[in-house]
C-alpha cells in the first residue's frame, strides 16, 4: 500500500463526523493508488464486504441505506 493512500485511510478511519461519505471517498481514492479492498478493510477494522459496498455506493452515487 503506498504512503498517500496509507495516510488517506488513516485520516478515514479516525473520521468521527461524517465518516460514512468520507470513508467511501477515501476507500476510493486508495483503491486508485493501488490499495486493495483488503488492505483498506483491516485498516478501518470492517469486513471486506463493507469496503466493497462503500465503493459500490460511491460508483453509483446512491446510498443503500438511506431510510428516505
Amino acid at each position: 500500500m503506498s504512503d498517500l493512500a496509507t495516510q488517506f485511510l488513516t485520516l478515514a478511519a479516525s473520521d468521527t463526523e461524517g465518516y460514512r461519505d468520507r470513508r467511501a471517498y477515501y476507500a476510493h481514492a486508495a483503491v486508485r493508488c493501488g490499495s486493495s479492498v483488503e488492505g483498506i478493510a483491516g485498516l478501518y477494522g470492517v469486513p471486506v464486504e463493507d469496503v466493497k459496498a462503500m465503493l459500490r455506493e460511491d460508483d453509483s452515487g446512491e446510498n443503500p441505506n438511506d431510510q428516505t
